[in-house]
């Protein structure tokens, strides 16, 4: 049986004070943002920068003891990074990706359907007057009339079911509704659905990860997925498999770490 060495692992970066580096890239395929103090899967960026913004939203999130909604926290660009546009109720600035700082503290803030090219020198929007993604623009809207309703007096509101959005406003890789667990894209097209009841197991397991990666690597290398999203436990590149976790990273509990693909059922992984 050939053996190999962990040739699939990349070594784990570290900062100046030995926390965890700001990301970490799986050989051949993708890259994702790491919280400080665990490798914890934040935001899969598309290129290697810095992300402050994740990892504030992470700081934030663990002070606060859960999630932030779309209108809670500020917006973070797909790299992890601070959004050059921020808008906070109904008014608008620029900020320094870098630290979510005002990068024009002396221009007055603008209303959010009169942003533009024009009158936020930062907006690079395609279409005049729109800030919010598609997943946010949903959110918010079904939290206005979720509101509209309790002004009135109404108490109990049991027809509102809200999408999860990621920080960068595109929608979360795991939706949900009453009968089924849903991988979707950034744009909230379905990549793959299980049904909560018939498959328990399996949905409460799901996080999407693997099918999310796979619909944005144009390589022949994509990882393999199982049923519900979630990467398979053995992966293998190049005619070499190794097992992995949850985030698509190779783990090596037993020797051989790697094997010949035509030994893949012999890895440890698998039990």
């Amino acid at each position: 049986m050939a053996q190999f060495g962990p040739s699939m692992e990349l070594r784990q970066d570290c900062d100046d004070e030995g926390l965890f580096a700001s990301y970490r890239c799986i050989p051949g395929q993708s890259c994702h943002c790491l919280s400080k103090t665990a490798p914890e899967y934040l935001e899969r960026p598309t290129s290697l920068r810095f992300p402050k913004c994740s990892r504030d939203y992470e700081e934030a999130k663990e002070i606060i003891g859960k999630d932030l909604v779309p209108s809670q926290h500020f917006r973070c660009d797909s790299n992890g990074d601070y959004d050059a546009v921020q808008c906070i109720g109904e008014q608008c600035l620029c900020v320094d990706t870098s630290d979510g700082a005002p990068t024009y503290p002396g221009d007055a803030l603008v209303n959010l359907t009169l942003i533009s090219n024009e009158t936020l020198k930062c907006y690079r929007g395609k279409k005049d007057g729109i800030y919010y993604n598609k997943c946010e623009a949903e959110y918010i809207e079904i939290l206005n009339e979720v509101n509209g309703f309790l002004e009135e007096g109404y108490d109990m509101i049991f027809a509102y079911s809200f999408p999860k959005c990621d920080i960068d406003g595109t929608y979360s890789a795991v939706q949900e509704n009453s009968t089924h667990k849903i991988c979707v894209d950034k744009e909230g097209v379905a990549l793959t659905a299980v049904d909560k009841v018939e498959n328990t197991t399996i949905a409460d397991a799901m996080d999407c990860r693997c099918i999310r990666a796979h619909s944005v690597i144009s390589s022949r290398e994509a990882p393999t997925c199982d049923l519900n999203g979630n990467y398979s436990p053995i992966q293998c590149r190049r005619g070499v498999c190794r097992c992995v976790d949850n985030d698509g990273i190779q783990v090596c509990t037993s020797v051989p770490c790697e094997v010949d693909e035509n030994d893949k059922d012999t890895l440890t992984c698998l039990q």
